[in-house]
């Protein structure tokens, strides 16, 4: 019997396959649950922010700029 019939009908080589295929399979599923999770925080979540009024806002925003138009 040639060795590469003995690897292809071994039990443990269709168990590596198998393995494989499903590790493959999880990794993809995860992958896509990643991007759609992503997808929901932008698109919904970033809409709608909680602010319970504890933020300090940035300097930028509190800066008064009407003794530069007067």
């Amino acid at each position: 019997m040639h060795w590469g019939d003995m690897i292809d009908e071994s039990k443990i080589f269709k168990l590596i396959i198998k393995g494989a295929f499903w590790t493959s399979m999880v990794i993809a599923l995860l992958i896509i649950f990643m991007i759609g999770n992503f997808i929901l925080k932008i698109t919904f979540l970033d809409n709608y922010r909680f602010d319970d009024g504890e933020l300090i806002p940035p300097v930028e925003s509190t800066t008064n700029y009407e003794h530069f138009l007067n």
